[in-house]
């Protein structure tokens, strides 16, 4: 299946997790949500992930695009 990362503001503005899609929010003060997985740096993410679209400083982006 399609796994999507976002950020907690973003989520939150979503307010639940996208159908039919492994959820992954990033977050420093959010510890569990239900439903998704909650990581608090892009290395705790083991996937092959493609930025679509991201509001993300540039370290994040550069590491994203090297996993």
């Amino acid at each position: 299946g399609q796994v999507v990362v976002m950020g907690r503001k973003t989520f939150e503005s979503i307010g639940q997790p996208l159908a039919n899609r492994s959820t992954i929010v990033l977050s420093r003060t959010q510890s569990d949500i239900p439903g998704v997985r909650v990581v608090s740096a892009l290395g705790d993410i083991d996937l092959r992930v493609r930025v679509v679209r991201a509001d993300l400083d540039r370290r994040s982006i550069d590491f994203s695009l090297s996993l």
